[in-house]
């Protein structure tokens, strides 16, 4: 839903995806998870790989190295990644964050507001962020 909204209001609105390990799955394996998606990220195919762990979280390392490897990742270059911890600090901070907001679930925020809905309906955020759009143009 939210890279559908990207889509319809190109140059107005931008996603920015702070990770929050524990709130997929509370297992030991979900710090790993996020620091997996950071490297999916450097390679080109985070958002494939966020689809495919949030339709069905991997529960060992054999299953998240099997949904890697389905979404084309490098599988040496990802547990060389892991093993030295170069996704560990950026995690880490993104989690930070989170919790510093309050965070302790997956949300969505609009111009640093959570948005109550999610995740709602297309239409839902759609008119949220319409009116965002039109206070902002409004203050201009």
């Amino acid at each position: 839903m939210a890279l559908q909204v990207l889509e319809l209001y190109p140059e107005k609105v931008r996603l920015v995806y702070h990770h929050h390990p524990f709130v997929l799955s509370d297992s030991p394996l979900s710090w790993v998870i996020a620091e997996s998606l950071e490297f999916a990220g450097d390679q080109g195919k985070f958002w494939e790989m966020h689809d495919r762990i949030t339709m069905d979280v991997p529960h060992d390392m054999p299953e998240l190295i099997a949904v890697a490897e389905d979404v084309g990742l490098d599988i040496d270059e990802l547990i060389e990644g892991l093993n030295s911890g170069q996704y560990t600090e950026t995690v880490q901070l993104a989690k930070e964050e989170a919790e510093n907001r309050g965070v302790g679930k997956i949300a969505l925020f609009i111009n640093d507001i959570e948005y109550t809905k999610y995740p709602g309906t297309l239409d839902d955020l759609i008119n949220a962020i319409d009116t965002e759009l039109q206070g902002l143009e409004t203050n201009d």
